[in-house]
């Protein structure tokens, strides 16, 4: 716990890294804390102030004042990882999230400045008024919802009912079929016995004709009589 409250004091930032991956951000949390630092040069000793971080055991530029947000008696710095030691402080707003660079310009008198220049990072594009009245309901609509389907009892339709009529159809579909199968062999027996009536009608006729042609083989010839 001791080990705990010196690293919060020492500190005392709490730090927010935003990565991003193709098309999607990804957070991450770590602490930070202002320190001096010296920096020789040839033209002497510059002092300044760097931004430490305890995780990441990264040191950058302190940002400015107007990146820094007190949110719970805490003081928060959003950050954003532009490379595996490189980062840039973020602004997070309603409509848009972006991180600012340094860049170095000319103003009117000749003199090089270096300035935050602001790149937009994501634009979420999001309608507060729109989420608070619509979305909101919505979910809310969506939890009783489900809360309901949870909680309430099951009558015996919405439980058996689906499987009682798929019975009811095979039972349908069956009689259905039983009928068919009926009348289809009603019609092979009529044609049947129509069949069998017609070819004992042909061979009542054959009969005859053979005893026609009998009659006609055995039956005397009787010669013409003569002219005088």
């Amino acid at each position: 716990m001791l080990l705990s409250f010196l690293q919060k004091k020492w500190y005392p930032i709490q730090v927010v890294i935003i990565k991003r991956y193709a098309n999607t951000l990804k957070i991450e949390f770590d602490r930070g804390g202002v320190f001096p630092k010296e920096i020789k040069t040839e033209n002497g000793v510059i002092k300044t102030e760097v931004l430490k971080l305890r995780k990441s055991k990264v040191e950058i530029p302190a940002p400015d004042i107007k990146f820094y947000h007190d949110v719970d008696n805490e003081r928060v710095l959003y950050l954003f990882q532009y490379e595996r030691n490189v980062f840039f402080p973020c602004s997070i707003t309603n409509e848009k999230i972006s991180y600012f660079v340094p860049e170095v310009v000319v103003d009117e008198k000749g003199n090089k400045i270096i300035r935050m220049k602001e790149i937009e990072l994501f634009t979420p594009k999001l309608n507060v008024e729109e989420i608070e009245e619509k979305t909101w309901s919505y979910w809310l609509a969506s939890r009783i919802e489900l809360a309901n389907r949870m909680f309430r009892k099951i009558s015996f339709w919405e439980r058996w009912g689906g499987l009682i009529m798929i019975t009811l159809m095979l039972i349908f579909g069956v009689m259905i079929f039983i009928s068919a199968f009926q009348q289809y062999s009603n019609i092979i027996g009529q044609a049947s016995q129509s069949l069998k009536d017609v070819a004992d009608a042909l061979n009542k006729v054959a009969d005859k004709l053979v005893q026609a042609s009998q009659q006609n083989v055995t039956a005397p010839i009787t010669p013409p009589k003569p002219p005088y």
